[in-house]
This record gives C-alpha cells, structure tokens and sequence, in this order.
C-alpha cells in the first residue's frame, strides 16, 4: 500500500516536471522567435513547429496527455462509423428544403400582404 501511494505521488512529480519541460519548450520557442525576428519567417515557423511537435512529445507522456491520446483516438473510431449518404439522398433533401422554403415564403408573402391591408384599413 505504501509503494503505491509513493509511486502515486512520484508519478504526480513527474508528471509536474514533464509539464514545466512542455511548458518551458513552448515559452522558449516563442520568447526565441520574437528575439530572431530578422530572420526569414519561414526558418521561425518551421522551429515553432518542430518546438511544439517536441513539447507534445514530452506532454503526451503525462497522465492527462495520454488520456487525451486515448480520447482522439476513441473519436477517430467513432468518425469511422458515420454513414454519409450518397449523392441521390443529398440531392432529394437539399430539393426538399428548398421547396419548403419556397412554400413558406409564400406564406409569409401572404399573411404579410394580408396584415398590411388589415392594419391600412383600420388606420385608415
């Protein structure tokens, strides 16, 4: 019970030292690239990239990082399983909606009309 609470709260240390690291790669990164500012854009962004890509690294190793991992993953699973519909479907919905639309607006068309007359006629 003892070694797992001490492995517990080791963990928990290192979990804190794997976040300052992440933190303190991203922070440099960005502290760095306003401090070379003159040299080519493309040279700063693409260190900010490799930066961040380490950073991750070093965050996906915490508790909360691999739980994250676990999470992108279980939503890639599930967007494998959506069924779109084909073109024909998508055709007959979209005239649908249009054609409600339509008759809608000719609704409105006429009850505006119809309340515009009632309210000139009553004010005269």
């Amino acid at each position: 019970m003892e070694k797992a609470l001490e492995s517990g709260s080791n963990n928990k240390a290192l979990d804190t030292c794997k976040w300052l690291l992440g933190l303190s790669v991203i922070g440099g990164t960005i502290a760095l690239n306003s401090i070379y500012g003159e040299y080519p854009l493309l040279y700063r962004v693409l260190c900010m990239i490799v930066a961040f890509a380490v950073a991750a690294g070093i965050l996906s190793f915490t508790e909360k990082g691999a739980s994250f991992i676990q999470l992108v993953k279980e939503a890639r699973l599930e967007a494998r399983k959506i069924v779109w519909p084909d073109r024909q479907d998508t055709l007959r919905t979209t005239l649908f909606v249009l054609v409600v639309v339509m008759i809608f607006s000719v609704i409105l068309w006429i009850l505006d009309n119809f309340l515009g007359w009632l309210v000139s006629s009553l004010i005269g």
